[in-house]
């Protein structure tokens, strides 16, 4: 039996502000933008901060994105810019015409979580985590009882945060 690969298409609207949606995807998907009916016709460029292949990520730094025309007719109807999701993390994109910004969102490409000899794949929906302040929770012999009430909601994962950077201080 053989197994496709898996495509997620993405609909990009004129002046669709998406920033406030969360799209989730996985590892070894393929990602297509394709244009709504608000952008047919229109000259459109996509940007996003995912990292070509070979380069680091940087959350500044944004590449253009290339349209591909399977059919090659000169229609806007099936063209699409693709992605290969080959990165974990959070990206940003956003598109332009007529050099206007015409909307953009973000995005977010799960990890593939992988345990024991025999690499198993770890679902995300397993994990649960609770992260702390070290220097929030007190004297080092009272950490236990606050602690518990953690392990106790069926956390698997706690993560008291020891190193702290004092550019981000909190509760100074």
């Amino acid at each position: 039996m053989s197994h496709g690969k898996h495509t997620r298409v993405l609909l990009l609207n004129d002046m669709e502000k998406l920033d406030k949606t969360l799209f989730r995807l996985e590892q070894g998907y393929e990602l297509q933008f394709r244009l709504g009916p608000t952008l047919q016709g229109k000259h459109v460029t996509v940007y996003i901060n995912y990292p070509a292949a070979g380069e680091l990520f940087d959350r500044h730094k944004f590449r253009c994105l290339t349209w591909h025309n399977p059919t090659g007719k000169e229609d806007d109807s099936d063209k699409y810019c693709k992605l290969e999701l080959q990165i974990s993390g959070s990206y940003q994109y956003y598109f332009t015409h007529e050099n206007q910004k015409g909307g953009g969102g973000y995005l977010v490409v799960d990890p593939i979580l992988r345990v024991g000899a025999d690499n198993h794949v770890l679902p995300l929906d397993c994990v649960t985590l609770q992260t702390f302040l070290a220097k929030c929770l007190g004297p080092f012999d009272g950490w236990e009882d606050r602690l518990k009430v953690a392990k106790e909601s069926g956390n698997n994962l706690i993560y008291p945060k020891l190193n702290f950077d004092l550019r981000y201080k909190v509760y100074t």
